[in-house]
């Protein structure tokens, strides 16, 4: 975490966690202002599955992560309406044509955007646009 991160007064929150977790979101989430990093890890993870039905695929580039975040979150709440996430897919399908005769799994970088909604996902297709 960045240096803006460390807490000033034992109890307090710094400007950069209470942008990204605010206090009143925590409460309706967590039922408290400071759960445990394990309970928001675990949080975060069971939306990332269960938005898996609004999700944009886009090429990783460099620096293309910043520009997303930038692009969406003036739009978007951080983190409880969107999640972004570098993983790997399979090249097969740019593979057709090819004559493939290891069984090497090919795979590409890519970036994947998931969204809380259905309206939120068209909202970042149309922003990445």
């Amino acid at each position: 975490m960045p240096k803006t991160s460390k807490r000033t007064h034992p109890g307090t929150h710094s400007k950069y966690y209470t942008t990204l977790f605010p206090d009143d979101v925590m409460i309706e989430v967590f039922g408290n202002v400071q759960p445990t990093p394990s309970e928001r890890a675990n949080y975060f993870k069971n939306l990332w599955y269960k938005w898996s039905d609004n999700q944009i695929v886009v090429p990783k580039r460099h620096g293309y992560e910043r520009e997303v975040h930038r692009m969406l979150e003036s739009h978007m709440q951080s983190l409880f309406e969107w999640q972004i996430r570098p993983e790997m897919t399979p090249l097969d399908t740019y593979l057709d044509g090819y004559d493939v005769t290891s069984n090497r799994r090919y795979m590409k970088k890519v970036l994947v955007l998931r969204f809380k909604s259905p309206e939120l996902c068209a909202l970042g297709k149309i922003l990445l646009s």
